[in-house]
């Protein structure tokens, strides 16, 4: 998935890790869109306006139905079709360098964007589409990274490991408690203009207990284009890399995967919006960060009673 992957857990299973590669890789196999072979990468690379495939576990459509729900959720804001937005914003596999926007080419690209404009259904063992749109690709990559840290968990919990901290990309899930017999620990970073890795800084720390974040934020993968700085969230409404008041959210849920995906429906809508959704969707507690009043400072509003997992701010 283009990133790195951290696990810690209390077993005795010295195979573990093999085991966990193995995983990953036919997950990737599956969701990469780095990888051409990928199924994926076939679904997309596919010239015909139907295509079907065989999903023998049904992960993909799984991950494809959660990614519905949530695009319904936000209104459209989380949307698995932007990766052509994504692209021409110079983000995603392969960018190329984007020196002038084209009002006239983003409003090209944007009637292949939607959700609405796939549609996919179970015939005859096989996951089949119909795209409505000839060029409409897929990217789940802003749902992947969390699916993936659910499907560890899974096979930890069946494995009966009680206590463990699952991480890829820094989307994380833990259960139970860590070696010093706490419940663990996460920390949210800053939102600091940075690529690199040194300057990090946390703007709190966080306790779970047998729960999921994942967090999204323009503060780590952001280019300029025409003068200006740009962050990776493009807003698939306006087709735009957005610029808000919001720098950075977080999802506490209990699985990944649907905090991984909020997170990134939230960072595009922007603060007031995304605060009204956030509010009402249950099962979930969200962290803003955004900007103060004055345009300098540092903000953060919680919903559902978030600030109680958090153990320090700065």
């Amino acid at each position: 998935m283009g990133t790195s992957y951290s696990i810690k857990a209390a077993t005795n299973q010295l195979d573990l890790k093999y085991k966990v590669d193995s995983l990953l890789n036919s997950f990737n196999s599956i969701f990469s869109t780095y990888d051409t072979l990928s199924l994926i990468s076939k679904i997309n690379g596919s010239i015909e306006d139907s295509v079907c495939i065989r999903d023998n576990d049904s992960l993909f459509l799984n991950t494809l139905n959660l990614a519905k729900y949530v695009w319904n959720n936000t209104n459209g804001y989380f949307d698995p079709t932007v990766m052509p937005l994504v692209k021409y914003w110079g983000f995603g596999p392969h960018p190329t360098l984007l020196t002038k926007v084209n009002q006239y080419d983003i409003d090209s690209i944007l009637t292949r964007i939607g959700l609405d404009k796939l549609i996919w259904k179970w015939q005859d063992g096989q996951l089949c589409f119909v795209k409505n749109q000839q060029k409409l690709l897929i990217d789940l990559n802003a749902i992947a990274k969390g699916k993936g840290v659910d499907v560890i968990a899974a096979y930890f919990n069946q494995l009966h490991i009680k206590d463990y901290m699952i991480e890829i990309g820094g989307e994380v899930r833990v259960k139970g408690k860590n070696n010093e017999d706490q419940y663990w620990k996460i920390g949210i970073d800053k939102p600091i203009n940075t690529k690199n890795l040194a300057d990090r800084q946390n703007q709190a720390i966080i306790q779970l207990k047998d729960e999921a974040i994942a967090s999204s934020g323009n503060y780590r993968n952001f280019h300029e284009v025409d003068g200006k700085i740009v962050g990776h969230t493009i807003n698939p409404i306006s087709g735009y890399a957005e610029i808000n008041d919001l720098l950075g959210v977080s999802v506490i849920a209990e699985g990944c995967a649907i905090a991984d995906a909020y997170a990134t429906g939230f960072m595009a809508m922007g603060y007031e919006k995304a605060y009204a959704v956030a509010s009402k969707i249950e099962g979930i507690k969200v962290l803003f960060i955004k900007l103060g009043g004055d345009g300098e400072s540092i903000e953060l509003v919680g919903t559902n009673n978030f600030e109680s997992n958090i153990v320090t701010q700065n």
